[in-house]
């Protein structure tokens, strides 16, 4: 690797002459890793080698909060994408001891003291340490943001209430129900009661092969919401098995909701 260096320079001043090296000293130690990137097409190689000229110019400018800024927004950037975690780790490192390789050679020729090199050391690693940890808590941030977005997207598809009339809808629920998807049944058909001002929705659960016993209260409640919004909910197709789990516990949920066998029982009633 030729570099330049003249006498007096400080480090920075040493690194700005010979920033087209640095430049290709990253491309040839991350060759491989580049490699591995071009199967994403979310990764823009000159992108990362432009951020990572970043990162080196802030840590020499003493810049923190801009280096800090800069982590955030590239860990939001990453989860944005669902790009791979260890990727950009790997190459953080082959920064690390890239930034390394030019402080040797700098150093081979400087005339600076133990005393002036443990300082440049421990603010060295100090800013290295600091991207990565921003860098990561903005990734685990935003990438939490994004499950939760698409979980909110999933819950929002498997809970469809389908207006059969003007005045009557059907909620086809399908999969095992538990508390937690309960709670999101009740908002959901509340909400849903409120757009469409149906009179009627009936809760089918033909597609429910179990069913958790805790949860019967909530069906209990989602009535009495509905109710409350001058609709009325009807409950069909709980399987022979959930009503055999009922009756040995003592549940009697038709004598609190109105229930009917099957679906089309429920549409024939209607239609009377």
């Amino acid at each position: 690797m030729k570099l330049s260096y003249s006498g007096n320079q400080n480090f920075s001043e040493f690194y700005t002459a010979n920033q087209n090296a640095f430049y290709e000293l990253l491309k040839s130690k991350g060759e491989e890793l580049f490699h591995i990137m071009r199967d994403s097409e979310e990764i823009d190689l000159e992108l990362i080698l432009e951020s990572a000229l970043t990162v080196v110019r802030m840590i020499n400018e003493k810049n923190e909060q801009g280096l800090i800024m800069h982590a955030k927004e590239h860990g939001r950037n990453w989860a944005k994408y669902n790009l791979d975690l260890m990727l950009k780790l790997e190459w953080i490192q082959i920064l690390r001891k890239s930034y390394w390789d030019f402080l040797y050679h700098y150093y081979k020729h400087a005339e600076e003291n133990q005393l002036e090199f443990f300082e440049l050391e421990r603010h060295v690693n100090y800013n290295f340490d600091s991207y990565l940890k921003h860098f990561g808590s903005s990734y685990l941030v935003n990438k939490n943001e994004v499950f939760q977005s698409q979980r909110e997207a999933i819950d929002e598809l498997s809970l469809p209430v389908i207006p059969l009339t003007d005045k009557i809808a059907v909620l086809p629920l399908v999969g095992a129900l538990d508390t937690l998807r309960a709670k999101k049944i009740e908002e959901h058909v509340l909400d849903k009661i409120y757009q469409l001002k149906i009179e009627q929705i009936i809760i089918d659960l033909s597609g429910v092969p179990y069913m958790d016993m805790a949860i019967v209260p909530h069906l209990i409640q989602i009535a009495n919401g509905v109710a409350i919004q001058g609709c009325e909910a009807v409950i069909t197709g709980i399987r022979p098995e959930i009503t055999n789990t009922m009756i040995e516990v003592g549940i009697t949920l038709h004598e609190k909701v109105t229930t009917m066998g099957t679906l089309r029982q429920a549409i024939e009633e209607n239609s009377k």
